[in-house]
């Protein structure tokens, strides 16, 4: 896709100028006008010139080919207006113009049309209902919002143009640039995907920041974005993920959220850097925009106040990667040379209330030839007698030499060290905390995924397998189901000799009894005639006593097995498709949630990487001199899960609870597949 004709085009139709201060369509050309040397045409019937620019009742009557076509016009007449675009052989538009899906009903039916004459005329919609796109190295701003922001090495896509606005106007503030920013509105044809794609191959741009309210494709955004985030950090802000914020973006763009968990995982899997609040993403932007992209892990803290060393050695303890370098006796001493008695010479370094910039000076100057540290954090409180310009200076300086995150709490009395700092375009704080999620966001350390819901059972639209065809499809990929499904009590002693009379596990097997221990279903560490046919009949009796109506096939018998607990499940997302799911069983599912998810498709490495992920791994690795189990396994169930999940796409849900780990095998003991 040619996306030369929106981010530099050499001729604009702006199709709804006004001479009207207080309209969209006046700030549009306006805006457009300060770009030099392109050729810019108002289109309006009830005006003859708009700001010195001649004007046309149509685009028909403009004689020169057009590039681009700005439309700002009541929705009802945007589909006439885009025909008129499309004959005159105009392949680009964006359409400002709101009142479309967003609106539901009718104008969700305008949408569509407009999609339809697009792709009659072959032409390029971005919109409608959005703000426009800048492109800072064109100098061109075809929004109604802001002024051009200066250039920079950050590209912005919205999904919200008022978020926009205020992001861009924010970063005015601390001359922070951009590259581009794009506000994908309604996305009737060009979606964020597309914009994606595009900024991938953009020399201009080197890291991305998305704020997210639906995804378009799921498939092609992973496949996207695993791409682009290897060589260019991304960061996502999705919005709508709880029930009212879902209920606020269906009203605002017309279109679902996807799963937030499933989401989270995608961003996890392909390095995605995910924030759930707008001060982390504009911290974000701050660091890319002083060429901050990669991970900086081993810090050192230097200061001169006691208690915001306390605080920030607390938010680095709690972090997911950073860490307080250690110092050596050699780097101690030689602060030591330099700093009053009364110093702290263990990280944090405390150079006192009292310190003035050389003081500060001396003492980076050794902290930044230490290889170890990767990164220093400073941190200036204001004093009587401190220096924030001079200081700030000192920092610019060391800042050549090692990276250095200025933190200067405080208001008026440390100003003049943020203009020293915005002036050379270096990175600056005024909390601890902002400095430490930054840092700590950029080394992609993965959180934990929590899934609230991880049983499927309430779905009305999925029906359960019975027990045989789920025993067929699992033995077909490898993954056999512990037991055998007994239709009497007969065959019940039967099966019990068969396996030498060890305790058993016996399980009511009906489609319609989901909640086996809730009806009283199940019956564990059995062993004996009389036991084993009292709990047959306690089974029959209150499985039938919670459900008069229920089917059921007979019990499953199966030897009490000893060992860890895990749940390896699947549930198919609307937009990424299936989720492979992974976590300890039992009490720790129901009430931890300790899960992971990954997408498909995953290999073994990925799975490994899974099973790790989840807090209670040590629990499987051996704790106080017990065996580790056998993970290989678990990796060849989990890997099977995947393969069946990807060939059976009519395999709506899968649930493999519990699986029972131990240092010899793995073993399925329950299986539920929903289709």
């Amino acid at each position: 896709m040619d996306f030369e004709k929106f981010f530099n085009p050499r001729s604009i139709a702006v199709i709804g100028a006004s001479n009207s201060v207080g309209k969209v369509g006046h700030a549009l050309i306006y805006n457009i006008l300060q770009s030099k040397d392109r050729r810019v045409f108002a289109v309006n019937p009830k005006e003859s010139e708009i700001l010195g620019v001649l004007c046309y009742p149509s685009v028909l009557h403009i004689k020169e080919q057009i590039d681009l076509a700005v439309i700002a016009v009541p929705a009802s007449v945007v589909p006439n207006i885009l025909k008129e675009c499309g004959e005159k052989k105009i392949s680009s538009v964006i359409i400002i113009s709101a009142g479309f899906k967003e609106v539901g009903g009718d104008g969700a039916v305008r949408e569509r049309e407009l999609a339809e004459i697009a792709r009659q005329y072959d032409m390029t919609i971005l919109g409608p209902n959005c703000l426009g796109l800048i492109d800072a190295y064109t100098d061109f701003n075809a929004t109604f919002g802001v002024d051009t922001p200066k250039k920079g090495n950050v590209a912005f896509l919205s999904q919200s143009g008022a978020l926009g606005t205020s992001m861009l106007d924010w970063a005015e503030s601390e001359n922070i640039g951009f590259s581009k920013f794009v506000s994908l509105g309604n996305e009737a044809m060009l979606t964020e995907t597309d914009l994606l794609e595009m900024l991938k191959e953009d020399d201009n741009t080197e890291a991305v920041l998305l704020y997210l309210e639906q995804i378009s494709d799921g498939k092609r955004f992973i496949e996207i974005v695993s791409d682009i985030s290897v060589t260019k950090p991304m960061v996502v802000l999705n919005a709508g993920r709880s029930e009212r914020g879902g209920d606020a973006v269906a009203s605002h763009t017309g279109s679902l959220t996807p799963s937030s968990d499933v989401f989270e995982a995608v961003c996890h899997q392909h390095n995605v850097i995910m924030v759930n609040t707008l001060r982390e993403f504009f911290n974000l932007a701050k660091m890319f925009s002083a060429g901050i992209l990669k991970s900086y892990t081993n810090v050192a803290v230097v200061t001169n106040a006691g208690g915001p060393s306390v605080v920030i050695s607390d938010l680095i303890e709690f972090s997911n990667s950073l860490s307080l370098a250690e110092l050596s006796h050699q780097t101690r001493d030689s602060l030591k040379e330099v700093l009053p008695s009364m110093a702290s010479t263990r990280n944090p370094v405390d150079v006192l209330g009292d310190a003035s910039s050389f003081r500060y000076k001396e003492a980076l100057d050794i902290l930044a030839e230490v290889d170890d540290i990767d990164a220093l954090l400073v941190l200036l409180t204001p004093q009587m007698m401190t220096e924030p310009e001079k200081t700030a200076e000192v920092l610019v300086e060391i800042n050549k030499k090692k990276l250095v995150i200025p933190i200067f709490i405080g208001g008026e009395m440390v100003k003049s060290g943020f203009d020293v700092f915005i002036k050379h375009g270096m990175v600056y704080f005024d909390q601890p905390q902002d400095a430490v999620q930054a840092l700590d966001a950029l080394c992609h350390k993965k959180k934990m995924v929590r899934q609230e819901n991880i049983s499927h059972d309430d779905n009305p639209t999925f029906s359960m397998m019975s027990l045989e065809e789920t025993r067929s499809l699992l033995k077909d990929y490898d993954i056999e189901l512990v037991g055998g499904l007994l239709c009497s009590k007969e065959e019940l002693i039967s099966y019990a000799e068969t396996q030498n009379n060890i305790p058993l596990a016996l399980k009511v097997v009906s489609e319609d009894i989901v909640h086996k221990s809730e009806a009283h279903g199940i019956a564990l560490n059995i062993s004996g005639k009389e036991a084993l046919e009292k709990a047959w009949d306690d089974i029959m009796w209150f499985s039938q006593e919670s459900d008069p109506k229920a089917k059921i096939e007979g019990i499953l018998a199966q030897p009490m097995i000893q060992g860890k607990e895990v749940i390896v499940g699947m549930k198919r997302d609307h937009v990424f498709g299936p989720v492979i799911i992974f976590g300890l069983g039992g009490i720790f599912v129901e009430v931890f949630k300790d899960v992971t998810m990954r997408v498909l498709p995953i290999d073994e490495n990925v799975v490994r990487e899974m099973i790790e992920d989840i807090k209670g791994f040590s629990i499987l690795n051996g704790l106080r001199g017990e065996q580790p189990v056998n993970f290989d396994a678990l990796v060849h169930i989990i890997t099977s899960v995947a393969r069946l999940s990807v060939e059976h796409p009519e395999i709506q849900e899968l649930d493999l609870n519990p699986v029972i780990v131990n240092a010899d095998d793995a073993y399925v003991v329950d299986a539920r597949l929903m289709k």
